[in-house]
């Protein structure tokens, strides 16, 4: 633990800005990292602490304060919103209205979200402030009483689909601490726009272990096993949950991780452009090697096999387990998003090739992704028929399950591995319906 003189000496670089909130101190672990001071409005500044920058062993926050020949960018962050980076870190969507809502901010300050939920945030980011307030003070319009900092759901599990972070209870059954704090588990509720959401999560990511991926522990509970769920959402007409081991937390131990979103220095809504499949392959081949490259391949190809269309950056993930050696975090977030009519049903999220539509996928899509990528055509043809033999082999045998439980999944997907040359080995048919709407919708 620092103490407040990192705070003072960030306010000093801040120079006249006009400091009017408080100093969030970041840490990896309990690697003191640096500080961002709140200014003017919603305004804010990121600075590395000289301690951190000293380091030559120092653990790492992010690929995106690294710059081309792996030094530290060390520039202060400009003046402005949260760096990406930490914007990352936050939920979206109806998770993070939930989270804002219940802790009496506006849900788009995002300083105050860093705030709240920093002390359980994705990897081993811990942020907390330096004069130890467990809330944000109040803005202008903010309600009049502070919440108690004990009783709020206080955790950012990034991403929009409505969940919890969940620790294991003495009668095997799951609870949510009512601080939101240090779950080994996350929890994933019904959604309440698409039909069996968790369902559809459970059977892909079991189909996703038995060809061979790195799936982390998961199970479908009844919302009656969950002690501890807040009032608002027990009374869900669906009662299965998905439950899914935290694989940032092992043993106590806290291991970093971050999206390629972070990787690439974005703020969340652009997770879905400037950057592809093409261009994460080439940094994923460079950081990783021929194995991280092989494994990428294979989850594209089991992406495309099951109607995957929201695989965007922020589903992919980097984890420093000894805080500087990058790989491929386990997989998380898979569904077959197109067995529901919603825009992107039919295409990919990012592209692959020069291509994002599944019935234009075949081997020159695969050959044309290696070379945009730089790397061998070899290593991704044969990465890529591998997959495709496994997910033959094993679908058969997966499919009567998958069938009993969410059968909208089965019949796209059988519809995919008939229709995608990839998989029929037929020559491409006329294209399915032309997506409508200008955004995509996400489930997870």
């Amino acid at each position: 633990m620092v103490d407040g003189s990192a705070g003072i000496q960030a306010r000093q670089r801040a120079g006249g800005a006009g400091y009017v909130g408080g100093v969030l101190e970041i840490f990896l672990g309990d690697v003191f990292v640096g500080t961002i001071v709140e200014l003017n409005g919603r305004n804010s500044v990121f600075t590395f602490d000289e301690s951190y920058i000293a380091n030559d062993e120092r653990p790492i926050l992010s690929r995106g304060f690294i710059d081309a020949y792996e030094r530290l960018r060390v520039r202060d962050g400009a003046l402005g919103r949260v760096l990406p980076f930490f914007a990352n870190l936050l939920p979206e969507g109806e998770l993070r209205e939930y989270i804002a809502e219940h802790a009496g901010i506006d849900v788009r300050d995002e300083l105050a979200m860093l705030w709240l939920t920093g002390r359980d945030l994705p990897g081993a980011v811990i942020v907390r402030a330096a004069d130890g307030r467990e809330v944000p003070p109040l803005a202008a319009g903010a309600p009049r009483v502070i919440p108690d900092g004990d009783r709020l759901l206080r955790f950012s599990l990034a991403g929009v689909q409505l969940k919890f972070s969940a620790v294991r209870n003495a009668a095997g059954g799951l609870t949510i601490p009512i601080s939101g704090r240090e779950g080994d588990f996350i929890v994933k509720l019904p959604s309440m726009r698409f039909a069996k959401v968790p369902v559809n999560e459970y059977a892909m990511m079991k189909f996703a272990g038995e060809v061979g991926l790195d799936v982390p522990d998961c199970q479908l509970v009844d919302l009656d096993r969950v002690e501890g769920l807040p009032n608002d959402v027990e009374d869900m007409a669906e009662r299965s949950a998905f439950v899914v081991r935290r694989f940032d937390r092992a043993g106590g131990k806290r291991i970093h991780m971050e999206d390629f979103n972070q990787v690439y220095r974005q703020y969340p809504p652009l997770k879905y452009d400037n950057h592809d499949y093409n261009e994460m392959a080439r940094d994923i081949y460079r950081l990783t090697g021929v194995e991280g490259l092989r494994d990428f391949v294979h989850r594209l190809v089991f992406s495309i096999a099951i109607g995957n269309t929201d695989m965007h950056l922020k589903n992919w993930s980097l984890m420093y387990r000894d805080g500087r050696t990058a790989e491929l975090a386990p997989v998380y977030d898979y569904l077959c998003t197109s067995a529901y009519r919603i825009y992107g049903r039919n295409s990919l999220a990012l592209n692959i090739g020069s291509t994002k539509a599944f019935v234009a996928i075949d081997d020159a899509t695969f050959e044309s992704f290696a070379q945009r990528a730089g790397v061998a055509r070899r290593i991704v043809l044969s990465a890529a028929h591998e997959m495709r033999d496994r997910i033959r082999e094993t679908w058969p045998k997966r499919r009567p399950a998958v069938l009993e439980q969410v059968p909208s999944v089965v019949a796209r997907i059988d519809e995919l591995l008939a229709r995608v040359p990839f998989f029929s080995g037929k020559p491409e048919v006329a294209a399915e319906p032309v997506d409508t709407g200008n955004e995509h919708e996400e489930l997870a």
